[in-house]
């Protein structure tokens, strides 16, 4: 049959024979990474340099941005939608952590 790689807690985990599992981790060398489009929900105020925040909290842990729309809402706030390129997991709880950090963010979630 091959081989198959489910995520822990995924349903069909728990259906599978358990003889068949076996424990594997992912490669952590940097060169071997591959980095894929994540995309990102930004809720914030509609001030001067909003912007400029956000790009220099995703950029100062080294991430890339791809592509970024932002859009003035009615009630004082933007909303932008912003594709990052991560490697790991870990990295994407770093980025929502730094946005969250930063003044005038209301709130990150993934898309």
């Amino acid at each position: 049959k091959g081989v198959t790689i489910h995520r822990l807690g995924c349903k069909y985990l728990s259906e599978a024979d358990h003889e068949r599992i076996v424990d594997v981790q992912w490669d952590e060398d940097k060169t071997n990474t591959r980095f894929r489009p994540v995309e990102l929900q930004v809720l914030c105020e509609d001030t001067p340099g909003v912007l400029a925040d956000m790009s220099r909290a995703i950029s100062s842990l080294g991430i890339n941005i791809g592509n970024v729309n932002l859009r003035r809402l009615t009630n004082g706030r933007g909303v932008a939608r912003l594709q990052v390129m991560l490697g790991k997991l870990e990295d994407l709880e770093k980025v929502m952590a730094h946005l969250m950090k930063e003044e005038g963010i209301l709130s990150v979630s993934r898309r």
